[in-house]
């Protein structure tokens, strides 16, 4: 187990620039204590002033790094980064706040693991110091760079005032407008919940009916078909929201640009989430003769539920800002499950739909000896029956 564990996290370490002088045998080791912890948008990973114990690889999510203030955000960690190694070597306070602006999963290595590993092969610290020192002052650097510069944004004679002003002048209105549509928003939460709800339905109903509803009971279902046309058209604005107004991050920053909201769409699956809401089945039931047909023409909707997998992990990361949180065991165990009886259920849809679409004249089928204690062969009692005159199973 520890030796999984040590390869899966390895790369943290070893990209990490001050153990570059370190022995196969300390990184392998410094991999193995490394420790899992998660936060949640919001939740502060490191507090300026205090004196800290640890340092963090971030292996999902994103962060900021922010001035003493909390006004100045001095850059924005992803995947790969590490922050916090002064606290490895130097008992001095933290100089910035370190947030999560998303669903965060860190390894966190701490200062008496580091200690205790290099203590026990006498490890000299003199050429890491010097690494730690250089990476120190250029972020130091920096942050104070930074700092300056948007000081300087501020005053009417400065060059960087006209470009900040040209390129980010954004009204307050505008912003209110969109704050709806902004990741993790109590709107966008609502819409994706039922979003997933629409396409769990879906999933379920669409090849249930066209594997088990027979024509003549077509007309029965009418007022369940007034149900799906309003999905349907609920998945048609979600497409114009995704394309026009529906926020995303990236590397940590939201984007509200219009055109590049359409961009990012248009790159994420838009043609088949236009193409799952085709009308087929409404233009079907103003042809006379193919009404009976209108459950078949329904399954190109199924292209929706390919979705269900990113609603999940939407629903998650909501689960998590709300401070409800999830072991990663059950979250994976519950997800199987879903899964496992989802997959089992389209997998009997299409078990039949085999019987009674390919083997519809052939009397003797798994469906029409399939019968109940003392019911007769492809009789009443049967999961299929015979007709003689017609030729066929229902």
């Amino acid at each position: 187990q520890n030796a999984v564990t040590g390869q899966t996290r390895l790369h943290y370490v070893k990209d990490c620039p001050f153990f570059d002088f370190c022995s196969n045998d300390i990184i392998k080791a410094l991999a193995i204590r490394l420790k899992p912890k998660i936060f949640s948008i919001g939740d502060e990973l490191a507090y300026v002033g205090d004196i800290g114990q640890e340092m963090f690889f971030i292996d999902k999510g994103s962060v900021e790094v922010m001035s003493s203030d909390g006004k100045t955000v001095f850059a924005t960690l992803v995947k790969g980064a590490f922050f916090g190694e002064t606290s490895l070597f130097f008992k001095t306070k933290r100089t910035s706040t370190v947030r999560a602006i998303s669903f965060c999963e860190v390894f966190q290595l701490d200062k008496c693991d580091i200690d205790d590993e290099l203590r026990q092969r006498n490890f000299d610290l003199s050429r890491m110091l010097d690494t730690f020192n250089s990476i120190a002052n250029s972020n130091k650097r920096r942050n104070a760079a930074v700092a300056a510069n948007l000081e300087a944004s501020k005053m009417k004679q400065n060059k960087l005032y006209k470009m900040i002003d040209q390129s980010d002048s954004m009204n307050v209105s505008a912003i209110k407008t969109r704050r709806i549509f902004l990741p993790h928003s109590v709107f966008r939460c609502h819409w994706d919940i039922a979003c997933m709800l629409f396409s769990l339905y879906f999933a379920t109903s669409i090849l249930y009916r066209v594997a088990f509803v027979l024509e003549e009971d077509i007309s029965s279902y009418r007022r369940w078909l007034l149900v799906d046309f309003s999905i349907d058209i609920f998945f048609i604005v979600d497409v114009y929201f995704r394309y026009t107004r529906f926020a995303f991050v990236y590397n940590g920053t939201v984007v509200i640009n219009r055109n590049s909201i359409a961009r990012h769409y248009r790159k994420n699956g838009m043609l088949l989430d236009v193409f799952s809401c085709l009308p087929l089945d409404v233009i079907v039931l103003l042809i006379p003769g193919l009404k009976d047909s209108v459950f078949l023409f329904r399954l190109v909707h199924l292209i929706r539920v390919r979705r269900l997998p990113s609603y999940l992990n939407h629903i998650e990361g909501y689960l998590n800002g709300w401070n409800i949180r999830v072991s990663a065991a059950m979250s994976l165990l519950s997800k199987t499950f879903f899964y496992y009886v989802l997959v089992n259920h389209l997998c009997a849809c299409i078990w039949f739909l085999i019987h009674r679409y390919l083997e519809r004249n052939i009397k003797y089928t798994w469906a029409t000896t399939d019968c109940v204690e003392g019911g007769d062969d492809a009789g009443e009692g049967c999961l299929a029956t015979w007709d003689d005159e017609m030729g066929q199973h229902n």
